[in-house]
């Protein structure tokens, strides 16, 4: 019996978090990247071969995708996005079980509950949980490592000790930049004071296991031929997201991190978390800087490439939460004053962020804006028709069967020659009576001074036809992401 009750709360704490999650969950691909996913792991499912997908690939995501399509065509779902979708979710409540139970270990009960609701309501966590990306089932295996890893430490055990470096391999099957992330972070909490000649052993006995089962996943993406050219891609994904993506000068992309964390949590979150680390200082517990090192490294990392998006900090998140939720339970234990006090904090910094992107997360529980603006592009344009798009080409091809033309489009300056270019393919299509359409997505996005619309209104008249709610997906859900896309029909001057 005494077992029994030890399991309802946590099994109240998965049932609640699935059952939110279930009750918000994307109706269509909120990301262009939820659509390949969905794409390439129906693929993998149909051949029986692993399909990467673009970066470094995240093999085991793809074959959950397979996986999870596989199930929902048993009940009779044949939307493999909605398959995938539901990955995110299944995945993402697990998460919020883990967290429970690291915070049990670590602190203590009131902590633990206090950790898995601001987690389970967190705006960021929350919107990786409901569309199909690689965060959610990443985010698992790193959380389920670090539980096996204090157990470890707590009683030493090698089937701990294996699991966690299991698990943690998992996590960079899944999304191997996230693990690069984290070996700091892990290496600190497996380290060991008191004999430094055992802690390197370990270390590389923990990251033998973890980094060669991360292998093992992506081995199949460099030897089979339909990878078609991964090591080449692979490479230029490096290239594009870190080397030519990565600047310590530009003080922007770090600005918009912190008002991701702000906009999440608002002034009061990071109050009580800044109060944990003057806590911690004074403390210095091992697992105390440990959660330093978490929050910090990928923050630095994602605080300062020029592409960074809230969805990146879903990394940081439970080790924020575990500050809050460490200050809020020593609070509540003082007097009735103070548990009332920490129930409103708990709603301030916890449900209140969460109700301010709810009706943004219902929109799109309700409607698959993106493939649905799509179908209803294809019903009014030409059949012989061409749109020009930038990132949302995926869309207008999978569900419009739409002739796309690629414009250029760059953060910080769209190069003349290529706007020329486009001009050249754009006059050669009206010539031949082709007709040509812009959305106002494409006109105006990646954008910069003004330079591509611009270029387009001196060489061309454009029409205005239609416009009608469209999304996006760029800013993630802490911005209004619903906006209405125009259709305008090219002519020449």
């Amino acid at each position: 019996m005494k077992n029994i009750k030890y399991y309802i709360t946590p099994i109240i704490i998965f049932l609640s978090s699935f059952l939110l999650r279930l009750s918000l969950i994307s109706k269509g691909p909120f990301h262009t990247d939820c659509l390949h996913l969905a794409q390439k792991a129906e693929l993998t499912l149909s051949t029986l071969k692993l399909h990467s997908l673009f970066g470094s690939g995240y093999p085991l995501t793809v074959i959950f995708g397979a996986i999870f399509i596989f199930f929902a065509k048993v009940f009779g779902i044949n939307d493999p996005v909605l398959a995938v979708n539901f990955m995110s979710v299944f995945f993402s409540s697990i998460c919020i079980l883990v967290i429970y139970f690291i915070a049990l270990n670590s602190f203590d009960s009131i902590a633990a509950k206090i950790s898995a609701t601001l987690l389970a309501l967190h705006p960021i966590f929350m919107e990786i949980s409901l569309y199909g990306k690689s965060h959610a089932p990443a985010m698992f295996f790193l959380l389920l490592g670090i539980l096996f890893l204090l157990y470890w430490k707590e009683q030493p055990s090698i089937k701990f000790f294996v699991a966690s470096s299991l698990s943690l391999g998992l996590m960079g099957a899944c999304r191997l930049q996230d693990l690069v992330l984290m070996i700091i972070p892990i290496s600190f909490l497996i380290y060991c004071n008191n004999n430094f000649v055992n802690t390197v052993k370990r270390l590389l006995l923990f990251w033998a296991f973890a980094l060669g089962l991360t292998t093992l996943f992506h081995l199949p993406l460099f030897i089979n031929t339909h990878s078609n050219g991964y090591s080449n891609q692979l490479s230029s994904f490096f290239s594009m997201s870190l080397f030519n993506n990565f600047s310590i000068f530009d003080h922007e992309p770090i600005q918009r991190t912190i008002i991701y964390i702000y906009r999440s949590s608002n002034y009061l979150g990071i109050i009580i978390a800044l109060l944990w680390l003057i806590y911690a200082s004074r403390k210095k517990n091992h697992f105390h800087i440990f959660i330093v090192l978490w929050f910090t490294i990928p923050l630095l990392f994602y605080g300062n490439i020029n592409t960074t998006a809230s969805r990146f900090l879903s990394l940081i998140i439970p080790a924020f939460v575990l500050t809050q939720s460490h200050i809020l339970s020593r609070l509540y234990k003082f007097n009735l004053a103070t548990k009332a006090m920490v129930i409103f904090l708990i709603f301030f910094v916890g449900v209140s962020p969460f109700m301010k992107v709810a009706t943004g997360l219902l929109i799109r529980h309700q409607n698959a804006l993106l493939p649905e603006y799509t179908r209803w592009l294809k019903s009014i344009i030409e059949n012989n028709a061409v749109v020009i798009t930038t990132d949302d080409q995926h869309f207008y091809i999978h569900y419009g069967k739409i002739t796309i033309l690629r414009r250029p489009s760059n953060k910080h300056q769209i190069k003349k020659a290529a706007m020329l270019l486009l001009k050249e393919k754009i006059d050669h299509l009206l010539e031949n009576n082709v007709p040509v359409y812009f959305t106002s997505f494409s006109l105006f996005s990646y954008n910069p001074d003004m330079a591509f619309s611009s270029f387009v209104l001196d060489n061309y008249k454009l029409l205005f036809v239609d416009s009608r709610l469209c999304e996006f997906w760029h800013h993630g859900i802490l911005y209004d992401t619903t906006y209405k896309n125009h259709l305008y029909k090219v002519e020449p001057k």
